[in-house]
């Protein structure tokens, strides 16, 4: 039905410039009046048609199928139609693969702060510090009862003090040693000395006390001197201070 309509409407538009052409001459129509353009369309027209009949009946219901099986792409969609409403939102997808670590983000504000940490070891001591003021004296406490009389010691007047000294000479360029000792052996050696005679010739070497806690030996001094000169000879002297027994000590009790 379509197809005859077609080369009906070819038909009648080759006869209405047919007729217009012979309205104006019966000579070739000019080259500018289109009716050369509208003939080669006529034609090309019918070449078409020709082909299209030459195809046979077509198949409505194969071609239904293989527009449907080729879905948007066969070029036959309609215009858009209106959206449907929303429908039901479906459960959670499955979780995707972890993202790129973005950038780092700004410095955040300082959390409170934390427990205290368990006591850790004990550190070594420090240097000492300097010493601090002396405190204020406090009040003196209350006098104790005297106590009882104590035995009298052994050595308690300056008249047993004693001196005792022994000299030296010393030839030039030697050394030698001068030793005093104290009168007895429970003599207790208080202190001594060393001189040397001219000072600036002798050169000393040793001076230390001897004997000071045995009973059974004398206690004493002991000066070692070296003469640095060359001609002239050094006399060097060592003396001792010894605190003898008091002769008035008292006797201890019971006659003793």
């Amino acid at each position: 039905m379509k197809l005859g309509r077609t080369r009906a409407w070819i038909l009648g538009m080759a006869g209405a410039a047919v007729v217009a052409g012979c309205g104006r001459s019966s000579s070739k129509p000019p080259a500018d009046s289109g009716v050369p353009q509208l003939q080669a369309r006529v034609a090309d027209l019918e070449k078409q048609l020709a082909e299209v009949q030459a195809r046979g009946k077509i198949d409505v219901q194969a071609v239904s199928q293989t527009l449907a099986q080729m879905g948007p792409d066969a070029g036959i969609a309609g215009p858009r139609g209106l959206m449907g409403p929303m429908g039901m939102p479906g459960g959670p997808g499955p979780k995707g693969e972890p993202g790129p670590i973005g950038q780092q983000g700004p410095e955040g504000p300082p959390g409170p702060p934390g427990p205290p940490g368990p006591l850790g070891p004990k550190g070594e001591q420090g240097i000492q510090g300097y010493q601090g003021p002396q405190g204020v004296q406090g009040p003196q406490g209350a006098q104790g009862p005297v106590g009882p009389q104590g035995p009298g010691g052994p050595y308690s007047r300056k008249e047993d003090l004693v001196r005792r000294e022994n000299r030296v000479s010393v030839g030039p360029g030697l050394v030698a040693s001068t030793v005093v000792t104290c009168d007895r052996s429970t003599d207790l050696v208080l202190t001594g000395g060393c001189q040397a005679d001219p000072m600036w010739l002798g050169q000393l070497i040793n001076a230390t006390p001897f004997g000071i806690q045995t009973p059974r030996h004398a206690g004493g001094w002991r000066c070692d001197y070296r003469n640095t000169g060359d001609k002239q000879s050094l006399e060097i002297t060592a003396e001792v201070y010894c605190l003898a027994a008091s002769r008035h000590a008292p006797s201890k009790p019971g006659g003793q």
